[in-house]
């Protein structure tokens, strides 16, 4: 048994032992690695100015990438029609005003029609071109945000948008199918779109430099449409120009044609003017050598650009990296970093031997101060650790007294003592946590309704104590009065299934919110469609702006066995024909709630179950959901669970999905909150 000591004992002889290890360490580290550090540092410091490009670059592009996958589904669901020029200016606007590279947003088709909405420093521009009613004319409309007077002008503008570059590159990626091929894809799920981007290029109507995303939708009609969104490139030199890796260090952002669209952080670059003219410009034509002599040495290599590399320029050794930054399997940027060796090296070896003489010195203080630190740290570090017993055992109330002149120790008995009242409030924001949790769990249904004919199961998931999805299901007898009961030609079942952006306290407040509306306009035997024109209406009113909700609202008959069914954004939905035996999707009627001020909701269609058939809703958090390998659970996945266990009862299908779901993610932690209903016809 190791007898125990004193603190003053135990701490002269570890900061003893700790100091002549740390000083013999440091002079052997010296010796041994001064010739690797350069090298290393290099490539860390490369690295890590290259990452710091990357995730600057994601910032900037995927957000506009999400957006155009949103759009793009706006416009399968029919919403951008070029034949509603204000529906289309409520839709785009909010999206430029979200995201400050995108300059201007374009919906066009090869009929010649095009609708752009383009944002300027003090007001708005939407040019309207229809070059089969209009030829060479075109409609000019300005407005700004503070005035809503709006001035129209005809242009006479020799424009087609099917000849720019981003509407080109979509209509040459799109196969012309017959029309028996064309049926079968628009069947398809329709959230698979691919996003085509332009060389960088001059942008016909701002002059700028830029490069646009463009992608195809299915509007329903005999056209090829295609939505574009503008990017301005002078907002990537915004960051890279301000990138001081080292002193003289710089980082450059090119394109596949080695044309520079983030300068690097040089006097010549410090205003817009100089910025806007530099770009799409060659190394050699920017007039840099050593970013010049950098690319000729980049052509050159033999190895690959897995690895930092050296070269000369101007008689110096630098050091460059180069990494690719795909923007899709057809277009990459290239980020590329160079670092005279002088900034890395320094005084590395005349700070050698500094540091070897001031490590003799400091060793020898050191054993001095050892002895009166040891005496000095013993007393308040004898009071911090019965403290800390005090705290361990859950003892919050009694503040214990440290006395001592040394910072640190201060600072540590401060620390401490925020602890102890930390914990004091983490006690309580803990019990107030349980005590959301369990009022929002008691807004779900505690048992399910039976119903003839039918199965239904439900399960939910927060990924915390409490979550932003919900769900209910209600049989709309059981919310009516008497007299309501007896006018009520027959019983049906009300469902529900809402995800609000984000999870926790806030957004579970606002699904809360919207299944009390739900019941209360229930109770008042409104229709469905009313029932989502007015909460849309609410929620738009009482959550503030780039907050949203998806939900699916259902209602099932089940004497005629017909499931009315409207989606606000909740989309895929997902219905199983035992007929055909196929799992197909629905997509959204409408955006989420919230996002536009009216909802011209209807109800398009009712949906005919016959026995075996199964309809299921599921949020996006079971479809997010990712394993090890960055791979989603997927669409596709849960077609296929559905079609493979067709024959089990809901409750063994949702049983299924969970299994797979907790098999696939290794049984991690929701990152979002997984919200799932599913019905089947039994008879």
């Amino acid at each position: 048994m190791v007898r125990p000591v004193s603190i003053r004992r135990s701490l002269l002889i570890n900061i003893l032992s700790v100091v002549l290890l740390l000083s013999g360490s440091i002079l052997l580290t010296i010796i041994i690695s001064s010739h690797k550090t350069l090298a290393t540092l290099s490539q860390s410091l490369i690295n890590q100015s290259i990452r710091t490009v990357e995730a600057d670059l994601k910032g900037f592009f995927e957000p506009v990438i999400s957006q155009l996958h949103i759009a793009a589904a706006w416009g399968d669901a029919g919403l951008l029609s070029l034949d509603e020029p204000q529906q289309l200016n409520k839709l785009i606007t909010p999206i430029i005003v979200q995201y400050g590279q995108v300059s201007s947003i374009m919906v066009a088709n090869d009929n010649g029609m095009e609708h752009m909405v383009l944002r300027q420093p003090d007001k708005w521009i939407n040019r309207q071109t229809r070059r089969p009613d209009w030829n060479a004319r075109s409609l000019w409309l300005e407005w700004d945000d503070v005035s809503s007077q709006v001035s129209q002008t005809w242009k006479d503008l020799d424009y087609d948008p099917r000849q720019r570059p981003w509407f080109i590159g979509v209509k040459q990626g799109h196969t012309m199918d017959s029309e028996e091929n064309l049926l079968s894809r628009r069947q398809k799920d329709k959230s698979q779109h691919k996003i085509h981007w332009t060389e960088p290029y001059t942008f016909f109507t701002t002059k700028e430099p830029g490069i646009t995303a463009s992608v195809s939708f299915n509007n329903g009609d005999e056209w090829l449409d295609v939505l574009g969104i503008d990017i301005l490139l002078k907002d990537i030199s915004k960051f890279t120009s301000q990138l001081h890796i080292t002193q003289r260090g710089m980082v450059v952002v090119l394109t596949d044609k080695r044309e520079v669209i983030g300068l690097p952080a040089h006097s010549r670059f410090t205003e817009v003017s100089e910025q806007t003219q530099a770009l799409m410009k060659t190394p050699q034509e920017l007039g840099i050598k050593v970013i010049n002599d950098a690319a000729r040495e980049f052509n050159a290599l033999t190895h690959g650009y897995e690895e930092p590399y050296q070269f000369r320029s101007a008689g110096e050794v630098w050091w460059a990296g180069v990494k690719p930054f795909p923007l899709n399997e057809d277009r990459n940027l290239w980020i590329a970093v160079v670092v005279p060796e002088e900034d890395i090296i320094g005084d590395i070896i005349f700070m050698r031997y500094v540091v070897i003489g001031i490590t003799m010195l400091i060793l020898s203080l050191a054993v001095y101060r050892a002895i009166s630190l040891a005496n000095k740290y013993s007393t308040p570090i004898e009071a911090l650790v019965k403290q800390s017993v005090r705290i361990a055992r859950g003892d919050l109330e009694f503040k214990e007294h440290i006395g001592s002149l040394l910072k640190e120790v201060h600072r540590l008995a401060v620390a401490q003592e925020k602890m102890r009242r930390g914990l004091k409030s983490l006690f309580k924001l803990e019990r107030d946590l349980q005590i959301a949790k369990q009022i929002q769990q008691n807004t779900f249904p505690e048992t399910l309704p039976q119903i003839d004919g039918f199965e239904v199961d439900a399960w939910i998931e927060p990924a915390e104590d409490t979550g932003g999805d919900t769900y209910d299901i209600v049989e709309t007898g059981d919310l009516l009065d008497a007299y309501q009961k007896e006018r009520s030609e027959r019983k049906k079942i009300v469902f529900l299934l809402a995800d609000a952006t984000g999870h926790g306290i806030g957004p579970a407040l606002i699904v809360t919110q919207l299944r009390s509306m739900l019941c209360i306009a229930l109770r008042m035997n409104q229709s469905l469609s009313l029932i989502a024109e007015y909460v849309n209406q609410q929620i738009h009113n009482d959550m503030r702006e780039g907050r949203f909700i998806t939900a699916w609202l259902g209602e099932l008959d089940p004497t005629t066995k017909t499931l009315s069914s409207f989606s606000a954004g909740q989309a895929p939905l997902f219905h199983y024909s035992a007929k055909t035996r196929r799992c197909n999707t629905l997509q959204a009627d409408t955006p989420p709630f919230g996002v536009l001020p009216m909802l011209s909701v209807e109800i398009k269609e009712t949906i005919n179950l016959a026995k075996g058939d199964i309809f299921a809703v599921f949020s996006d958090g079971v479809f997010d959901t990712s394993n090890a390998a960055g791979e989603n659970f997927s669409i596709q996945r849960i077609q296929r669970i559905i079609e493979e266990n067709n024959a089990e009862s809901a409750q063994e299908l949702m049983a299924i999905i969970r299994n797979q779901l907790k098999e696939f993610s290794l049984n991690t932690k929701a990152t979002d909150d997984r919200t799932a209903i599913v019905i089947k016809c039994t008879k």
